[in-house]
Formats: structure tokens, sequence, C-alpha cells
């Protein structure tokens, strides 16, 4: 196969799937998902399965590319892949953590993405890759961590995203309310819907007042941008997730053609003989 994009993407791709391949070899299920212009045509006809990857804000050919070769490291890998057209990977997350949730399940959830920690529960934790003082580690967010950390329950994270916004996702938030005010808010108030109809009462300033006032329509718009959908229609289920081979020719041809050594040795791959080509 061929993706027409350069090494230094393909890397950051795969590297950013390095912790579930290498640090979780037992975890049964990973998935990639993107939101891609609806008139671009992906390669192979359908979005890669990979690791939850959100590249929503710089959807273009060569991010494509991205998706596809960092997807492709899935099918060299023993876990199961899964997508579902139109729905972003963390919806899929949401949904299968719901899932097993309901079938009573404990469901653990490796990513680098804090949306997801709105979906902790006692029934699912989400081991959060994080870069501490230029080293990697993994945090366990439980129900309990959450409250530590946010001060309020974790669906809260919506209300908290919906008030200070994200860049990186597209959502606008309030005009003028930071992270400190918005978990201020979120852990005083529990969510927007409360903070709007005390506007006139809560314990805030006259300018955070009016900056709250002016940018509501904003608020629950990003509300609905920061949730994630826990309701997508499935067709497989948790049984169906379990790992299956490695595909170990194919991973050692593609690590190898980006020169991604010391994962091929930590995954103790061998050449098999299997070409692949990255333009």
């Amino acid at each position: 196969d061929t993706w027409e994009l350069g090494r230094n993407d393909a890397v950051e791709a795969i590297t950013g799937t390095r912790n579930v391949f290498v640090d979780y070899p037992e975890l049964a299920f990973v998935m990639f998902g993107s939101e891609i212009p609806a008139n671009y045509t992906s390669p192979s006809g359908g979005i890669s399965t990979s690791v939850s990857y959100d590249i929503t804000a710089t959807s273009n050919n060569t991010a494509w590319g991205t998706v596809s070769v960092a997807g492709r490291t899935v099918t060299a890998t023993p876990a199961s892949g899964y997508e579902v057209s139109g729905y972003e990977a963390d919806d899929i997350l949401g949904t299968f953590a719901k899932k097993c949730q309901d079938e009573g399940h404990q469901c653990f959830i490796a990513t680098g993405d804090r949306d997801s920690l709105q979906l902790v529960s006692e029934n699912t934790t989400v081991l959060l890759a994080h870069t501490k003082m230029g080293r990697p580690e993994t945090l366990h967010f439980t129900p309990e961590v959450f409250r530590e950390e946010y001060g309020t329950e974790p669906k809260g994270l919506i209300d908290i995203k919906a008030l200070m916004g994200d860049t990186s996702d597209n959502i606008p938030g309030v005009k003028g309310i930071g992270e400190k005010t918005a978990k201020k808010l979120i852990s005083e108030y529990h969510n927007i819907e409360t903070v709007y109809e005390q506007l006139e009462t809560i314990d805030v300033t006259k300018s955070v007042r009016e900056k709250l006032r002016a940018g509501k329509e904003d608020a629950f718009m990003s509300k609905t941008l920061a949730t994630i959908d826990q309701n997508v229609p499935l067709d497989i289920s948790i049984e169906d997730c379990i790992p299956g081979e490695r595909n170990e020719g194919e991973a050692y041809a593609l690590l190898t053609r980006l020169e991604m050594n010391s994962l091929i040795k930590k995954l103790d791959l061998h050449d098999q003989g299997v070409p692949v080509k990255v333009v």
C-alpha cells in the first residue's frame, strides 16, 4: 500500500498508539475516529480503526494519511478494530463503555484524550497517557481521582468544557471564561443549566456575570459539542472483540520503513518478507 504523507506525520500517529500496544497488550479493542470533509474519499473507502485519536480540527489529506498509517498498525496487532460511519472514535468508546456497564463488565479505556474522562464511572476507568517532566506515565482515573482533580463528578467535565471551551476540538465555550472559573462554577452549581437558572444570584463578579449572559448560546452549543454520544448503533458484541493474532510481517515492514527500531524491539518483531511502501 502507499500513503501520501511524510515520515514525521506517520511516526507521530503511531507513537500515539504505542502505550496501547506495548503497555496494554491485553486490551481487546481499540478504535480510530476522525471527521473528514464530506466530499473526501479515503484511500481504503472507510475510516481505519485504532486507538482513539481526534484530528477533527485539522481534517485534510495529510491528516487522513496519518489516520491510515496509524490505523494500519492495528491490523498488525492482536487488537480488534471497529468503525461506524458518521461517528467519532470517542462516541464508539463511550457506547462500548456503556455497554460494558450494562452487562456488568469492568471497562478500561487507554487514551491520551482527556475528553474521555467524562466516561469515568464505577465500571469505567480511564488510563490516561500523560507526560510529566519529559517522561511518559499513565494516570488511572477513577471517580475518586477525577473528583479530587476537578472538584466535580466526571460528567461535570462536559459542563466545564461548555464554559471554558476547547480550541483543539473547535468548542468555543463562553468568551472570557477560563478553566479556573469554569471549574469553580461547575464545582458549586454542578451544570450550566443551574448556572444560568441562577445567573442573577450566583457568587461571581459583575464582569463574569456579563460574560456568562453574553455567551449563553455558545455555552449550550458547546455542551452539545463536548458531550460524547453513548448511543451509537453497534452491530457487534463485546465477545466479538476478543484479540486475534498479530500480523508480525506487516508490522515489521511498516515500522522498519518508518525507522522505529526501538518499537520493533519492544514488540519483538521479525522480518517476514512483507513489502510495505510509505511515501
